[in-house]
């Protein structure tokens, strides 16, 4: 079960990232380059589509936003989880 949430999180907030957020943050001229690693930015790029989705009322960015944070949420319940029936 637990391996099911974190693999569920990470892919799927992989995907997301991939294909629906860093998409929309280039389309609005909103992109970071971070030059580290693809989970700070990702985060970076789920932050400005949290703001995208504010600022130009985007109903798409805040669908694609909150699923990003269920799906970031899914890894640690499934690490907490982990350590606490260990």
């Amino acid at each position: 079960m637990t391996a099911f949430l974190v693999g569920l999180g990470v892919v799927g907030s992989t995907l997301l990232w991939l294909f629906g957020i860093r998409p929309l943050v280039v389309r609005y001229g909103k992109g970071h380059k971070t030059g580290v690693n693809l989970a700070v930015a990702a985060w970076v790029d789920w932050q400005s589509c949290r703001k995208i989705a504010k600022d130009e009322d985007d109903r798409n960015a805040s669908l694609l936003a909150r699923a990003f944070l269920i799906c970031q949420a899914s890894i640690i319940l499934g690490i907490c989880i982990t350590l606490a029936s260990a």
